[in-house]
């Protein structure tokens, strides 16, 4: 079901067999979404968190990359070395302090002559010197008021063609501002269309991609995203527009035009006449012709014939032979087109090149392809010491946060070799016929549990029980018959020999041990996404470096993948969903308190009467903003909240069920599992 959401990422139905995440095989790196990577070219690892974006020096020596890693926001890189040579943030062993730990979705801008470099930031810029090694001087903050409540999330900046100006995409308040860069001084603004990210100049007209498409219009369906209401699906709960605005710099006064692209546009390139717009969740390009301001052709980005959606494009560049480049993020790889020279020339497809985990940006430094891939090797950074609480014990070990981003570069490959490269690229995503025919199944007899994927089965109910934040190794890497690893078993047997959660243990021996799979989360953000959506989009990902537009994206029209969601795919199935609590919403936390829940919990399950679950102290206002999750959840259910113990949930769920019954498909979020919750760890 849920591959029936994206597609993409997760397409193996092998599954990770015995590969450990992490291992180099000799196919490559095991990842943590069951992909394989082995990139081509060079490869250099840094390990202060994923790259947000990247930009190189007009002398095309350096290559200045922002990190989602709040203590280690900027790295510089010297290409012709190859080496990471200066770094920005707050940790101890770092070569410039800054203070501010935020960056933008989009990376840092050198100016033309190089001597300056501009950090985007969530409530301004930093202004560095650039030496003549490529490191930095003392910098100078330039701050952007806050609008309405709404901090600038300032994007990408953009000199004008003379060097006089800068140009700043403010994210955060649908604007773009003219500064003098001497000064900071904010000179003008234009007001242009939801969430703009990117900027490029065609002769004195300034493009900018609006990743929330065009502002709503009377009678539009609307759904919000920090502070702005965005056109919308009335049912699925995802953006419905995306545009590219235009501004005359030579006449500013004149109105700000408007060219409608797909979904989520994000990454510009221009070339000529021709301005080619990476539309993330259309999977598309546009090929705007700016003479004109039309789209005069839109290009695929779908390679893999059995999946129409979640390859995410993200990047693009042009090489000096008509090579246009397009990373795919969720592909691992880099699309490689033909393109002729003017924006009407049909761009044909060549192939892909295989990439690290999730390629970002993509540029050309004279014959070489220089690609930042977000998520590099994937969380196998230092290890770190972890603590949780009493009963427990530390351990040490890799951790979810501790991402090691790369640059991968190369020289671009004859058009023979892509076709190689591109079956290179599908076996490492699982894109094989052998993995269609077992998602399409067979026709074999219902039994309870397929042999394969896509084969008919015999239940007819099935739940998903939502826990999370921890590893199969901190709970039950202490269990003999699975592959774990005991050190790392933080809530398995403690050094009093008890069990820190009897329960847990308890029901994976009685119910069975799924031992060898893995969560590409790295956080609850994302998580919960690769549960409701098969995907983590691109959004979710380019926001880690601040997370203000959102962080549980549930309520944030913007961080939702076009196709829908787990729901909407069992609905369209023909089965019914019912949901109890996850992603969902709570308007006020209700007064009570963990023991009010628990003894009106207790006294229920006696057969106490019902309604003392629902006193004013105990019953809050939830539910979901996407109208499709909305009608399927059931209202006195909560969402997440550690200070609710799972008993009441399971009495809030038994309640419904003795009442309508059970849906094909039941979501339940038992969030005291965290094993944080104010009591002790026993009680999840």
């Amino acid at each position: 079901m849920i591959l029936a959401g994206a597609g993409v990422a997760y397409a193996s139905t092998v599954g990770f067999g015995d590969n450990q995440v992490g291992t180099e095989y000799a196919n490559g790196i095991q990842v943590s979404d069951d992909q394989i990577i082995k990139p081509i070219g060079d490869r250099l690892l840094t390990q202060f968190g994923k790259f947000m974006g990247s930009t190189v020096s007009p002398d095309g020596r350096f290559l200045a990359a922002t990190s989602a890693d709040k203590s280690v926001v900027l790295q510089i890189f010297d290409l012709s070395s190859y080496k990471l040579i200066w770094t920005v943030g707050s940790a101890s062993a770092i070569n410039q302090k800054l203070t501010d730990g935020t960056v933008g979705q989009v990376g840092p801008t050198y100016s033309p002559d190089g001597n300056f470099l501009w950090l985007p930031e969530q409530d301004g810029l930093t202004r560095f010197p650039v030496n003549a090694d490529g490191t930095l001087g003392s910098p100078t903050t330039v701050s952007i008021p806050v609008v309405d409540g709404h901090s600038a999330l300032v994007g990408q900046t953009k000199y004008s063609p003379d060097g006089s100006t800068l140009y700043a995409a403010l994210n955060g308040q649908n604007t773009v501002v003219a500064l003098d860069p001497s000064t900071g001084v904010v000179e003008r603004t234009w007001n242009v269309g939801i969430a703009p990210r990117e900027l490029t100049f065609v002769g004195s007209k300034l493009y900018v991609s609006n990743e929330g498409g065009r502002q709503a219009q009377p009678g539009d369906t609307t759904m919000g995203s920090y502070g702005t209401q965005v056109p919308a699906n009335g049912y699925l709960g995802t953006s419905t527009t995306g545009t590219v605005s235009v501004i005359d710099t030579a006449n500013p006064s004149a109105a700000v035009g408007s060219i409608a692209v797909g979904l989520h546009p994000t990454a510009m390139y221009e070339s000529g006449n021709a301005l080619f717009v990476a539309n993330t969740n259309s999977d598309t390009v546009s090929v705007i012709d700016t003479a004109a301001d039309q789209v005069v052709q839109t290009i695929e980005t779908k390679p893999w014939p059995s999946s129409t959606v979640g390859y995410e494009p993200d990047g693009i560049a042009l090489t000096k032979d008509g090579h246009l480049l397009v990373t795919l993020g969720r592909a691992n790889a880099v699309a490689v087109y033909r393109y002729d020279g003017t924006p009407k020339d049909p761009v044909s497809y060549v192939g892909l090149l295989p990439t690290d985990y999730y390629p970002a940006t993509v540029a050309t430094v004279g014959d070489q392809i220089v690609v930042t891939n977000t998520r590099g090797i994937d969380a196998r950074g230092p290890a770190i010491t972890t603590y949780k609480g009493p009963g427990t014990v530390p351990v040490s070990g890799h951790d979810t946060h501790s991402t090691t981003a790369s640059l991968t570069r190369f020289i671009l490959p004859s058009d023979l070799r892509i076709a190689r490269d591109t079956a290179t690229v599908f076996a490492q995503n699982g894109w094989g016929r052998y993995d269609v025919r077992q998602a399409r199944g067979g026709r074999a007899a219902p039994v309870p549990v397929p042999t394969r994927i896509g084969d008919p089965s015999t239940i007819k109910h099935v739940f998903l029980i939502v826990k999370e934040n921890r590893t199969y190794d901190q709970q039950f890497g202490d269990i003999g018959e699975g592959n774990g690893d005991p050190t790392l078993a933080q809530f398995g047997t403690n050094t009093a020999g008890q069990k820190v959660t009897p329960n847990q243990q308890a029901l994976a021996k009685q119910f069975g041990l799924y031992d060898n799979t893995y969560d590409v989360g790295t956080n609850s953000a994302e998580g919960h996404n690769w549960l409701m959506q098969g995907d983590n989009p691109e959004y979710t990902e380019s926001s880690a470096g601040e997370y203000q537009r959102s962080y549980d994206t549930e309520e944030d029209v913007l961080g939702h993948q076009r196709s829908g969601f787990l729901w909407t795919a069992v609905e369209s199935a023909g089965a019914t969903a019912r949901n109890y609590g996850e992603f969902e919403y709570m308007e006020g936390k209700p007064p009570g308190t963990w023991q009010q829940y628990y003894c009106a919990a207790k006294s229920v399950e006696s057969g106490g009467d019902p309604s003392q679950l629902t006193t004013p102290d105990l019953k809050g206002n939830y539910g979901s903003v996407i109208p499709s999750l909305n009608a399927i959840a059931d209202p006195q259910s909560p969402p997440f909240d550690l200070s609710i113990p799972d008993i009441y949930r399971y009495e809030i769920w038994k309640q419904d069920f003795e009442k309508n019954g059970l849906a094909n498909f039941g979501m339940i979020w038992l969030s005291s599992d965290h094993t944080g919750g104010p009591t002790t760890p026993e009680a999840g």
